[in-house]
C-alpha cells in the first residue's frame, strides 16, 4: 500500500531517482502538482512539494528515464512537454506552429538521452 484511500484524493506515483514523484490533487490543486517523498515513506504525511500547483497549468502526466523526469503540461489550451534533469534543471520542448499536439509515450530504453 502507497497511501490509503481518501475520498476525492487522486494520486499516481512513478519512482525516479531514488525516490517517488507523485501526480496528484491533494489540498485542492484541482490542475494537480507533483509531490515528491522517500522510497521507504509513502504515507501523505511525507510528501514534500516538487512541482507545486499552478492554477491554468494542468499536469497531465509523468515519465521517468534514468536521468529525466519529464512531465506534460497543459496550459493557454496548448501542450507542453518539460524536461527535468537530476540537477532540477528544466527546458521545455519547443514548438515552432501555433497550434500543435504532444503527448507522452513510455519508452523502451529506460537509459536514454
Amino acid at each position: 500500500l502507497f497511501h490509503p484511500r481518501e475520498r476525492g484524493v487522486l494520486y499516481e506515483p512513478t519512482h525516479w531517482d531514488g525516490r517517488w514523484i507523485i501526480r496528484t490533487n491533494i489540498d485542492g490543486a484541482v490542475d494537480f502538482k507533483l509531490m515528491t517523498c522517500a522510497t521507504n515513506r509513502t504515507g501523505r504525511a511525507h510528501w514534500r512539494e516538487f512541482v507545486p500547483h499552478q492554477p491554468g497549468r494542468f499536469i497531465a502526466g509523468a515519465l521517468a528515464f534514468k536521468d529525466y523526469f519529464v512531465r506534460l503540461e497543459r496550459a493557454d489550451a496548448l501542450p507542453r512537454i518539460i524536461i527535468r534533469d537530476k540537477a532540477g534543471q528544466e527546458h521545455a520542448v519547443t514548438q515552432d506552429e501555433e497550434a500543435f499536439a504532444l503527448d507522452l509515450d513510455p519508452g523502451f530504453e529506460f537509459d536514454t538521452k
